[in-house]
């Protein structure tokens, strides 16, 4: 994996932000509310891609920044931006 280059990155030691979509209406009923794109995310390394649709007000992107190699599943250890 590439090193970071992003300040944010290093100092922070990797992303953990919330983001406030914009247009979320609040005063729909739950049920009425549709599932809208709300951010695109593209590996540096292999390209891949996600896209991430929700109906809520916002949406977190973690990178797995503390993660210190004591959790396990699915077989894995979860270590550091294995996000």
């Amino acid at each position: 994996a590439n090193k970071p280059k992003n300040k944010q990155i290093i100092n922070g030691n990797g992303i953990d932000h919330t983001f406030v979509i914009n247009g979320y209406d609040d005063d729909k009923k739950e049920k009425e509310k549709n599932l809208n794109e709300c951010a695109v995310v593209i590996g540096s390394d292999t390209n891949i891609k996600l896209t991430v649709f929700t109906s809520e007000p916002g949406v977190q992107f973690y990178t797995a920044n503390y993660l210190d190699g004591s959790m396990y599943g699915k077989d894995k250890m979860y270590t550091k931006r294995c996000a």
